[in-house]
Parts: structure tokens; C-alpha cells; sequence
């Protein structure tokens, strides 16, 4: 298929300037503060053609607002987030078996954690933090595994995105196919944590869903509470992973599938690919989270 370039919103964003993020969205003053007051990532626009993606995306940061430029082929490698079974801790690191198999996270590892809880709740903190995708034009100092940049945001945000998942083609992985039975709903009213994790193998997700998983295997770490087992969780996380990001922009809130370009979001991601079609709000979410996760 036709590549399509997404262009998704990557809050919390700068103080935009209304009038010209109102233009940029092409939407009134009024519809467009709710689209940008949105803590979670969306995908707001896309596009067949590179340049008019290019021109569209600087449009938007022109405005203040955060975003990325992520082809559709990139999202669709995108591992699928297999629940997770059981989870153990020791010395040499965390295992999150699945029901596919283990995921083994140590201090080596890069990990993504996305903490999702899919409640509504009204307003979050803006925090002013730096994004792996869309870091300032210019800047010579990429962080690990980032190209530098230089060719402006939109392809500077393109090739850090496809340089973050630009392994996963070329690694021997099952197909999405044939791991269709892995696909179920997320839980709307749960807390749960999808974790990515890149390893010899490439990248791996596991969903950590807290009221279903068996955490026995935490030892005296296990907490009396599913809650207060997911916060352990992350962290033992942050004391073993150098390389660890944690993503909490879809906790309370309650995420919806917008219409691009009068399209409706399941169909144009059929467009991309047809596993994409098939998957729900918060899967789509935490995968878009995964892609624009900060440090």
C-alpha cells in the first residue's frame, strides 16, 4: 500500500498561539482548544504526500504545538502488547511471561512503559519535557540511537521514528497475522501497563493488565493491592533500567477515535494496514505513546 504520513499531536504542548493554531487545525478557535487541551496523543492528520506533510506539520509548531510525523508503516511494526501471566523479580532483572512466551527486561534494556487507565478525568499538569521524536530543529545533540538534526522537524521527527522501530523490518518476528488471536480488547476501566522493550530480538510488548496478572513471583516486593502492584512495578522499573521512559499521558482520561480529514479513524488505518483496522481506542493509543515518548 501507499505510504500515509500521520501527523499525531504530541502533548503536553507549549502555550500554542490560538489564532494560528486555530488555522493550523483548520477548525475554529473554540474546537481547536479542545483538540489541543487533549493530554494524550492523537493522530490529527494524514497525509499521501511527504512535503505536504512536511508543510502541515511545521504549520503546527509554528502555533506551539508538539508534534510528530509518523509514517503508517512505522505504526503497523508496532509489536502487539500480549498480556501478561505472571511476573517475577530478582537480581538480574525483571521476567513478564506472557502468554506467548517471556519478555526478560534487565539494566541493558531500552524499555517504554505506558501506564494507561481509560477514565475521564478533566485537566492534567503540563509538564515541559523533551520528546524522542521532536526534538528542536537544529539541535546538534541527538539522544542515543537519534539522528542529528538538520533536516527540519518534519523529516528529522520521520527518520527518528523510523530509526526507533527501523530493526523490526529486517528481524525474523511473526507476523501480525499470525498473532491475531493475541489482540483483545483493553480493559476501559482498568489500570494497566504496556511495556515495550527492545532486546537481542528486536522490540517486544507485553500489557501488564493489574488486576489479572499473577504477581507472586515479586516476593516480599508484592504489594497488598492490583494498584499498588502496577506502581511497584515501575518502580523496580526505574531502579533496574537506565534506559527506562515512563508514559502516564493516558492515565483518567477518556480516549476516543477522532475523524481524519472527515475520515473515520478504523478506516483510514485499514488503509495502512488491515491489523490496524482491528484494534481498539487505547491500543492505538498506547502505540502512539510508545512512539512519542519522552525522556
Amino acid at each position: 500500500m501507499p505510504e500515509r504520513y500521520l501527523i499525531v499531536s504530541n502533548p503536553p504542548h507549549k502555550i500554542p498561539d490560538p489564532a494560528s493554531a486555530a488555522s493550523a487545525l483548520n477548525m475554529a478557535a473554540t474546537e481547536a482548544r479542545m483538540r489541543y487541551n487533549f493530554p494524550a496523543p492523537e493522530i490529527w492528520f494524514a497525509h499521501a504526500d511527504l512535503a505536504v506533510a512536511q508543510q502541515s506539520a511545521r504549520a503546527l509548531v509554528n502555533a506551539g504545538l508538539g508534534i510528530a510525523l509518523v509514517p503508517g508503516s512505522v505504526l503497523s511494526k508496532v509489536p502487539i502488547a500480549v498480556r501478561a501471566t505472571e511476573l517475577a523479580a530478582d537480581q538480574a532483572g525483571l521476567t513478564v511471561t506472557t502468554r506467548s512466551g517471556c519478555v526478560e527486561i534487565a539494566g541493558a534494556n531500552q524499555v517504554v512503559a505506558v501506564l494507561c487507565e481509560g477514565l475521564a478525568e478533566e485537566g492534567r499538569p503540563r509538564v515541559d519535557r523533551q520528546s524522542i521524536l521532536t526534538h528542536k530543529i537544529g539541535d546538534q545533540k541527538s539522544p542515543s540511537g537519534m539522528i542529528p538534526g538538520g533536516g527540519g522537524l518534519a523529516g528529522a521527527a520521520l527518520h527518528a521514528a523510523m530509526d526507533k522501530l527501523e530493526k523490526i523490518g529486517h528481524e525474523a518476528r511473526e507476523s501480525m497475522e499470525a498473532r491475531i488471536g493475541d489482540i483483545e480488547p483493553p480493559p476501559s476501566a482498568t489500570l494497566f501497563l504496556d511495556l515495550y522493550v527492545y532486546a537481542a530480538t528486536g522490540w517486544q510488548a507485553a500489557r501488564v493488565v493489574a488486576q489479572e496478572a499473577n504477581f507472586s513471583g515479586l516476593g516480599e516486593l508484592k504489594q497488598l493491592t492490583a494498584r499498588a502492584n502496577i506502581l511497584k512495578l515501575i518502580e523496580i522499573l526505574r531502579e533496574t533500567c537506565d534506559g527506562l521512559v515512563v508514559d502516564e499521558r493516558l492515565v483518567k482520561i477518556n480516549y476516543r477515535y477522532l475523524t481524519v480529514d472527515g475520515t473515520a479513524l478504523p478506516k483510514l488505518l485499514g488503509e495502512i494496514s488491515g491489523d490496524l483496522a482491528v484494534l481498539q481506542p487505547l491500543d492505538i493509543a498506547s502505540r502512539l505513546a510508545f512512539l512519542t515518548s519522552k525522556q
